[in-house]
């Protein structure tokens, strides 16, 4: 074992392994089976080098196991390999070229349960801030996984439970990360910053808007660094995401409308910063229909049709979003006097529903009312969410001699 430990120090892994490989090394050796992981690894053998580490650990955790009470003072010796070992696996997995939540998990548990053996042992103080160090990337490098996936979901499904419940635990990640304090902050590892800065979008989708603000501040503070081109505009756009995400009232909505044209203008329109624009003008969309519907329940009905306009000048749509703004713009016309807007309801259709549900209405106002009726009971059919349209049927129903459907 010790030949094979020279033979690894002075670059020849070949050799190395090939004497960790003979049967009395290969079988209850945990130090054995740690270096020939590293002879291994040094070989580009790296799943093999992943299996040596599991045997490592798993042979170091059977002579723990195993140890008879009589030799009880030989216990921190297995402790401290057994512990090595994990350590040595934990790195194996953070290793790899990209993430996978199976390796992280693996990692987070190995490390922790390193740490609990180390730190009952006084001598080995170096090791256990090692393990402390390792858990502490571990966290970060789960937290930004778990944070990444909460955004893949909410792209394809809107913000669910299961998105909430991953940002909830990328948060826990991230701040287990930063609270360990070995997080490094010096020019060519900004790890605190960038922890900080992932906090900040994690709080944010866990919808927890002051713990976000206080991220990003300190984020600012420590050299948060975006990858290009969001470095355009740093910390002040995860503030203006983070405002974005916990606004509810319409003055903190319209002050967010005032900031972000702003941006866009600091942003530039170079090829580079589409990327960026397309993300400004989706959040001052988003931002103008909550606008609206803030103005439209709360009775400042003249204020609706600006904010739609304004809304449909902003970003590209997709054509369900296309089809609910045309929508709502047809209402407007609707509402204040304008008959422009019934060709477009016939041509949206069903989608949405609900302009099944104004073309009844107008058929009502002509006196159609077993037309309105059919236009009700179809855009019932299709899941139109407009109060009371199933009790406006039953009374047509009854109204007009017929059953309901």
């Amino acid at each position: 074992r010790n030949l094979a430990a020279v033979y690894l120090l002075q670059g020849n892994a070949a050799e190395s392994e090939k004497l960790l490989l003979t049967p009395n090394l290969s079988r209850g050796d945990v130090q054995a089976l740690r270096l020939r992981s590293r002879a291994q690894l040094a070989l580009g053998k790296q799943a093999a080098a992943l299996e040596s580490a599991e045997r490592a650990v798993a042979e170091g955790k059977k002579q723990l196991d195993n140890l008879p009470s009589a030799e009880g003072n030989r216990r921190p010796l297995l402790s401290q390999r057994l512990a090595e070992a994990q350590i040595e696996l934990a790195t194996r997995l953070l290793g790899e070229s990209k993430d996978s939540r199976e390796r992280l998990d693996r990692a987070v548990d190995l490390l922790e349960q390193a740490g609990k053996e180390l730190a009952a042992l006084p001598e080995a103080k170096d090791l256990l801030r090692a393990a402390q160090r390792d858990l502490a990337v571990a966290h970060l490098r789960r937290g930004r996984l778990r944070l990444s996936e909460a955004e893949n979901q909410i792209n394809k499904n809107g913000v669910t439970a299961t998105t909430l419940k991953l940002a909830e635990d990328a948060l826990a990640d991230l701040q287990q990360a930063l609270d360990s304090k070995q997080l490094e902050n010096v020019a060519q590892a900004r790890e605190a910053g960038q922890a900080l800065c992932l906090a900040a979008l994690a709080a944010a989708r866990a919808n927890q808007p002051k713990a976000a603000r206080d991220f990003v501040t300190r984020a600012g503070q420590n050299g948060c660094e975006l990858v290009n081109p969001y470095s355009r505009l740093g910390t002040e756009l995860l503030s203006v995401f983070i405002m974005y995400r916990g606004t509810n009232a319409p003055l903190q909505r319209e002050q967010l409308l005032r900031n972000l044209p702003r941006l866009q203008g600091r942003a530039g329109n170079s090829p580079d910063a589409a990327t960026l624009q397309r993300v400004l003008r989706a959040l001052l969309y988003s931002t103008n229909m909550a606008l609206a519907y803030d103005y439209y329940v709360s009775g400042r009905a003249k204020q609706v049709g600006p904010t739609l306009r304004a809304a449909q000048k902003s970003a590209p749509r997709s054509d369900d979003e296309d089809a609910i703004l045309q929508h709502n713009l047809v209402v407007v016309d609707i509402n204040e006097g304008r008959s422009v807007g019934e060709k477009t309801l016939e041509r949206l259709g069903q989608n949405p529903p609900e302009a099944l549900v104004n073309l009844g209405i107008l058929q009502d106002r002509r006196g159609q009312p077993r037309k309105a009726l059919e236009l009700y009971r179809r855009a019932f059919e299709r899941g139109a969410r407009t109060p009371k349209l199933r009790e406006w049927i039953d009374t047509k129903d009854r109204l007009l001699g017929g059953s309901a459907q």
